[in-house]
């Protein structure tokens, strides 16, 4: 854009088209910025869950997820290539260290069931969730952006 803006001064009757060659990377970076006016789903479920949770409760949290201050939290390890099978992925390993929920994110749960065949543990994790009816679960649109989030109670 600088060079384009130099070359307008320089070549008076280029100058038209040069601005008119400066407004479509305008018009995207303008688009581009709109999302970060917008609020995170993952800021609107903590928010939701710090209101509607009990404090103190045990959450089992993706590792995409904010943090919950007042909250015990257990961290499940981002899957990936080399990385061993985290032992908290495991609802009964869960509830047996006092969680009561788990809070995951589309921005990992969509990742490793995209890749089921590389985290098959992982991916059964995932799917025993996805069979129970989420406590809360919010979607981006309207005023959120970001991946899907969902909490259910284990």
């Amino acid at each position: 854009m600088p060079v384009l803006g130099a070359l307008a001064g320089r070549l008076r009757p280029l100058t038209p088209v040069t601005l008119l060659l400066l407004v479509v990377p305008l018009t995207w970076t303008i688009r581009d910025a709109a999302d970060l006016t917008r609020t995170d789903t993952r800021v609107t479920a903590a928010a939701w869950i710090r209101e509607h949770v009990r404090r103190g409760a045990t959450i089992a949290v993706d590792p995409s997820t904010p943090r919950l201050e007042g909250f015990r939290t257990i961290s499940l390890a981002l899957p990936g290539p080399g990385r061993g099978f985290d032992p908290n992925r495991d609802l009964d390993r869960l509830r047996d260290e006092g969680a009561r929920y788990v809070l995951v994110t589309g921005s990992v749960t969509g990742r490793v069931l995209a890749a089921r065949d590389h985290y098959p543990r992982e991916a059964r994790f995932y799917d025993s969730l996805a069979r129970r009816r989420p406590v809360y679960r919010l979607d981006p649109g309207g005023e959120d952006v970001g991946p899907w989030v969902a909490l259910y109670r284990i």
